[in-house]
């Protein structure tokens, strides 16, 4: 084998190399972009399920306001049926109404 001959096989084995190399460089490029952009859907996956969780606990909240809200309101009215009845029974003790709730000497007419 001669010099040249030498050379020329280096330089082409060089070239395949590089070729080599340059093609081993790009796929490494293509899966990291695909590794890079699973990464990002996965994050964009994980901010939406956040999200999702975040509305679903403050319809959670907004119905446990609206039920204490409507609790609230039941209290209200209890209360007020209890003082009517309280002050309905007092009145009658005292006389002023019979037990419909009427008070006493109005339902008579006159002659």
């Amino acid at each position: 084998m001669t010099v040249d001959m030498q050379r020329t096989l280096i330089n082409s084995n060089r070239s395949i190399d590089a070729k080599e190399g340059m093609r081993l460089w790009y796929e490494d490029q293509v899966h990291i972009e695909e590794e890079e952009e699973e990464e990002e859907e996965e994050e964009e996956e994980e901010e939406e399920e956040e999200e999702e969780e975040e509305e679903e606990e403050e319809e959670e909240e907004e119905e446990e306001e609206e039920l204490h809200r409507n609790k609230d309101h039941r209290k209200k009215r209890k209360r007020k049926r209890r003082r009517r009845r309280r002050k309905r029974r007092k009145e009658e003790e005292r006389g002023k109404m019979d037990v419909n709730g009427e008070e006493k000497g109005e339902n008579f007419t006159s002659v």
